[in-house]
């Protein structure tokens, strides 16, 4: 059946819906755009059984087949939770040293996607993690290294693709160097166009993707209009389509983020993205805004030419996209969360976790507290003198109960298991929590010998790093074990001697990380980035 050019307009649409049920809101704003693409969030989804009918209802109404998709990267970012398999995120899996963790996690992963009705994965993370500041991508690389980066992602690609899911590599043409996140703002590329190619850019050269999505950042070296790559042309068209050749979707980055909204409306965003050369419109949030911004769209490619050229060319590539990924075989909903799936996620996350003392380390020669850099001894509770735990910036699903939830269960579980006392300050970490840890780490210290202090990017939060510092500067015969639950930088600043390493804090993170600090497990992971100076 042919469709008219509104219909076709709605087909390049990628809209988030409002609930986990096909309630009228729901069915006014399908029934409006009908759109291309459907991407689910935490607010979609309650279980494996009710995603599946989810999916399926929305099939029937709309008498179609749209492409379901969903931000499963693992780690952080893993909207699929309970009653899933929740995987270590990319530089967890990068830190196994064994690439076959990686497609094994993307098999998975698939596994389940297909088995509730999901065909498109918005992963892997491409960004090659070059600025240990960087606040949005960080732990969601695989390295800091073009070639570590395309071996694993190149293996997770595969995994899926084992199970017929599509991928979507992001966020082009790299936001591994920014310092801005651009949720919030829009960050600004510096690099030359040969150190793009060489860097960045070099795994959406090598890696076959059925999907790039382009980000929000400006990049001085390739475009001469200061605007958004998601809304350039000479980044959409000029680089990806004539330059790198590239043939398949071009899937906006949510148009509804600070790095596009500070200067332009929703409805200006999707005109120049369409206009510039994308396929996909990604509006996620808000019912009325998708649905005005969709006839607004629809109105304007009615009377443009230029842009109904446009709507006819990116109708044919993301009508063959869909197609595609809606073919294979799915997979039984019995394989959600099972057995065999949670055990792998839990080897993989065990094998991930990274020790590090430094050369300067008092008991380097002579290690009374860690005998092994990859070991806790089992008597390591009985010198514990008090635990430090940041309050975490996200809540995971480990976190139950009436108390504050923000707490990591492993720094609570730890702490009762040494018999001390467990102190907790906010990410960011006020003068006034600063001054409170410091007089209860110098009180605890009086009776035994070490603090544990847990950490969630101190090194980019200014408040937490100087405490992280000043614990550290107590006890230096015999320094603090911090524990980085992100951040794989932290264990480099300034005083920090001995270090463990998770990369996420997802459950089996911080399972596996209490076998490690009770001494049931060691600590075999490898730093999947080269070690800095110190901060």
């Amino acid at each position: 059946m042919s469709l008219s050019l509104s219909e076709k307009t709605g087909r390049l649409f990628f809209i988030g819906l409002p609930s986990a049920s096909l309630d009228d809101e729901t069915k006014t704003v399908l029934e409006t755009i009908r759109p291309g693409a459907i991407i689910l969030f935490v607010r979609n989804i309650e279980s494996p059984e009710q995603v599946a009918r989810y999916t399926d209802s929305i099939n029937r109404f709309l008498s179609y087949k749209p492409v379901f998709c969903i931000d499963q990267e693992g780690g952080i970012v893993s909207r699929f939770r309970k009653g899933f398999a929740v995987a270590p995120g990319a530089m967890a899996v990068s830190a196994t040293n064994d690439p076959g963790a990686a497609y094994e996690t993307g098999l998975i992963l698939g596994k389940e996607m297909r088995a509730v009705g999901i065909t498109w994965d918005l992963a892997p993370v491409v960004d090659v993690n070059s600025l240990p500041q960087n606040p949005g991508i960080g732990v969601r690389s695989y390295g800091d290294t073009p070639q570590r980066v395309i071996e694993y992602a190149g293996q997770f690609i595969k995994g899926l693709h084992q199970t017929h899911v599509s991928c979507c590599l992001k966020h082009f043409p790299g936001l591994g160097r920014v310092d801005v996140d651009p949720h919030l703002g829009r960050p600004v590329v510096n690099l030359t166009k040969a150190e793009l190619l060489r860097e960045e850019l070099k795994p959406y050269i090598d890696l076959e993707a059925e999907a790039f999505m382009p980000s929000h950042a400006f990049y001085t070296a390739l475009q001469t209009v200061d605007e958004p790559a998601s809304l350039s042309k000479e980044v959409l068209m000029d680089l990806a389509r004539k330059e790198l050749g590239y043939k398949g979707i071009l899937v906006a980055d949510a148009l509804g983020m600070g790095g596009v909204t500070q200067n332009f409306s929703a409805e200006q965003a999707a005109l120049a993205a369409l206009a510039n050369g994308m396929d996909f419109l990604s509006f996620c949030h808000n019912s009325e805004e998708q649905m005005q911004v969709f006839r607004n769209t629809a109105a304007a490619v009615e009377k443009d030419e230029t842009l109904a050229r446009r709507t006819e060319e990116s109708f044919a590539r993301v009508s063959a996209f869909i197609e595609r990924a809606n073919s294979g075989k799915a997979e039984p909903l019995s394989s959600a969360g099972s057995p065999e799936h949670i055990s792998a996620m839990k080897r993989i996350a065990a094998a991930g976790i990274t020790s590090r003392i430094a050369p300067d380390c008092p008991n380097l020669q002579n290690r009374e507290s860690i005998p092994d850099p990859s070991e806790v001894p089992a008597d390591f509770t009985k010198n514990v003198a008090a635990v430090f735990s940041v309050r975490l910036t996200r809540q995971v699903e480990v976190e139950e109960g009436s108390e504050d939830r923000s707490i990591p269960q492993v720094a609570k579980d730890f702490a009762s298991s040494a018999g001390a006392p467990l102190y907790t300050f906010s990410a960011d970490c006020t003068e006034e929590e600063q001054a409170e840890a410091e007089a209860a780490a110098k009180k605890a210290l009086s009776s035994r010998k070490r603090l544990v202090i847990f950490t969630e990017d101190a090194l980019i939060h200014p408040g937490q790093k100087k405490l992280l510092q000043t614990l550290c500067a107590l006890s230096p015969e015999n320094p603090p074990l911090v524990v980085a639950l992100r951040n794989p930088y932290d264990p480099w600043i300034c005083g920090v001697k001995q270090a463990l390493i998770t990369y996420g804090y997802e459950r089996i993170s911080q399972q596996a990380l209490f076998d490690v600090l009770t001494g049931k497990a060691p600590a075999p992971g490898k730093l999947p980035v080269k070690e800095p100076d110190s901060f």
